[in-house]
């Protein structure tokens, strides 16, 4: 009987000591982190579309008449400009006739504000400022920022004034991220 006794000691005694130091193993556990990166490719475009289909008529003037459907996406975090620049100065050159050196001076307007064309500020030299979205709030959102450009321009006092020939100017969009 004594024997059994001992041996029953023993196992309570070996059980109370596992109890015990069970929770201070569970008590320091081992850990591992990670960290997860992922990344967004920069994007910045710009696309310009000549309405299909106008011709100005020289001799009739034009005002805020629309000329292109703009659109310009940028996911730059500090925002985006875009400029515009002009082949023959800001004015619709002669093309085929003679010397091709008659031309005709217009203005640009470009988006609106509070239902307003806006009024492009055309350089003497150099391109024109169209867009300056900066900070965070400057990147698009969607599918891009759609704009329209518009041209103005008098007409010509007399028919004598320009030779009989088509006008053109190339108009060049950039967009540049910040």
């Amino acid at each position: 009987m004594n024997s059994s006794r001992t041996t029953r000691r023993i196992a309570i005694v070996a059980l109370f000591l596992i109890a015990a130091f069970v929770p201070v193993f569970a008590a320091n556990p081992d850990t591992a982190t990670i960290t997860v990166v992922g990344h967004v490719t920069p994007s910045i475009s710009i696309t310009a579309t000549y309405i299909p289909g106008l011709d100005l008529d020289i001799m009739q003037g034009a005002d805020k008449v629309a000329i292109a459907n703009v659109t310009e996406f940028s996911n730059y975090k500090g925002g985006y400009a875009v400029t515009l620049g002009s082949t023959r100065g800001w004015k619709l050159g002669q093309t085929t006739s003679g010397s091709g050196t008659e031309s005709w001076a217009y203005t640009l307007y470009y988006g609106t504000v509070g239902g307003t064309k806006n009024p492009v500020t055309l350089p003497t030299t150099g391109e024109a400022t169209l867009t300056a979205q900066t900070g965070t709030s400057g990147k698009s959102s969607g599918g891009g920022t759609a704009k329209v450009l518009y041209i103005s321009f008098l007409p010509p006092t007399n028919s004598d004034t320009l030779n009989a020939d088509t006008y053109n100017d190339t108009l060049v969009f950039t967009i540049t991220g910040t």
